[in-house]
């Protein structure tokens, strides 16, 4: 930006004695000052919408000042000192980091930011599909079947499977005397070795539950009454642990 210096003093011709040369004036003299005067106005920014370049500066406004007047840098500082949330120093670079924001903020709305690495181990703000993603790695949710017959396939491949057998009758007898009522349940997932299973029933009387056999796809599971009266049904409950 350059600013219009004149060069030719046509005032002081004026003073000058008739028939001397200088108190003429040239056409080049005239061409010579509209250029100068065309090149400053080159150089200048436009009030409407100005293009500006360089380092171009304005008046601090009070701090106070909300209108449309022009904002200095040093405003925007005291402004944001004015906050209490993030300080000068903070500012290091053109993004506020997790690590640049003060103690104790309660953001409200609905505040964004980056969202990490799913591996990302530290104190880095995790977002709502941070989370999400975190739970699609580590928990097998697509393999998990519940209610009263169900399995869960953890990420290493372990993998729990239970059930419920329909209700089963049998009568009751004094030690091991009572009869004994088995049911054969298929496995709800498929298991490549099973290492644990259990089986129990629910209810006060006096009934035992056990295992008879295990395979990788089928479980045999029994009851028997130790009680010598009347007839009994129950439900077993059973659980199978493997890979």
């Amino acid at each position: 930006m350059s600013s219009y210096t004149k060069s030719t003093d046509f005032a002081s011709k004026d003073a000058l004695l008739t028939g001397n040369p200088l108190k003429v004036v040239k056409g080049t003299e005239i061409d010579d000052e509209l250029n100068a005067i065309q090149t400053a106005i080159n150089s200048k920014a436009d009030s409407n919408s100005p293009a500006l370049t360089g380092t171009p500066t304005t008046p601090t406004a009070a701090a106070s000042t909300d209108t449309t007047q022009v904002a200095s840098t040093a405003f925007v500082q005291d402004a944001i000192l004015q906050t209490g949330i993030i300080g000068t120093t903070q500012l290091a670079d053109d993004a506020v980091t997790t690590a640049k924001i003060a103690d104790d903020v309660a953001l409200g709305g609905n505040p964004t930011t980056t969202t990490q690495e799913v591996a990302d181990d530290s104190t880095r703000i995790a977002t709502t599909a941070f989370v999400r993603d975190a739970i699609n790695e580590y928990v097998d949710t697509g393999t998990f079947n519940d209610g009263v017959s169900g399995y869960l396939i953890l990420p290493n491949g372990m993998k729990m499977a239970w059930g419920r057998t329909a209700s089963l009758s049998f009568s009751g007898g004094a030690y091991s005397q009572g009869s004994r009522a088995e049911s054969l349940e298929s496995l709800p997932v498929s298991f490549s070795a099973v290492y644990h299973a259990q089986a129990t029933t629910l209810t006060s009387s006096n009934i035992y539950a056990g295992v008879e056999s295990l395979t990788t796809s089928q479980i045999r599971v029994w009851a028997r009454c130790h009680q010598d009266v009347g007839s009994y049904s129950a439900y077993i409950y059973w659980m199978v642990i493997g890979e």
